[in-house]
């Protein structure tokens, strides 16, 4: 979480602080279409599959045997467990790990709305903001130029 310092004027924000910049929404804040981009790049399927999708796996299988592009087969799920739990190696042994996360993430929460909750709170989207909130707000403090203040 982000740690902000108010002028007296209880309004203007003179600091913030944090090692990681988060700041939490609930999935009525996240607006619908963030909501539907992420679904559009990262899991169509989100509500046809388990945690996992074999569908997805394949055709990321098919895709990287038959061109020359990289495609990963994570679920938005997977991606989540990987956050939220494990490293960033890329490892099969990883990938075993990160689909039983999957697994059991999905049987414990298995609502679209908690899912997309954690995952829009926890991306990282650079500069240490992590959650479509923080990186927002990373970008209107890009725009304001560095005479802001």
């Amino acid at each position: 979480m982000v740690t902000r310092v108010y002028a007296d004027d209880g309004e203007t924000v003179i600091g913030e602080f944090a090692l990681e910049k988060r700041i939490p929404l609930r999935y009525e804040e996240i607006p619908p279409v963030m909501k539907n981009a992420i679904l559009a790049v990262e899991d169509a399927r989100l509500l046809r599959h388990v945690g996992i999708d074999p569908i997805r796996i394949i055709g990321a299988a098919w895709k990287n045997l038959t061109s020359d592009k990289v495609e990963g087969g994570s679920t938005l799920t997977q991606q989540l467990a990987k956050n939220l739990f494990l490293s960033k190696e890329q490892t099969s042994n990883e990938d075993e790990r990160n689909g039983r996360w999957a697994l059991q993430i999905e049987r414990l929460l298995h609502q679209e709305f908690r899912n997309m909750e954690l995952y829009a709170n926890h991306i990282f989207l650079g500069a240490n903001a992590y959650g479509v909130e923080a990186g927002a707000e990373l970008i209107l403090e890009s725009r304001r130029g560095p005479d802001y203040w």
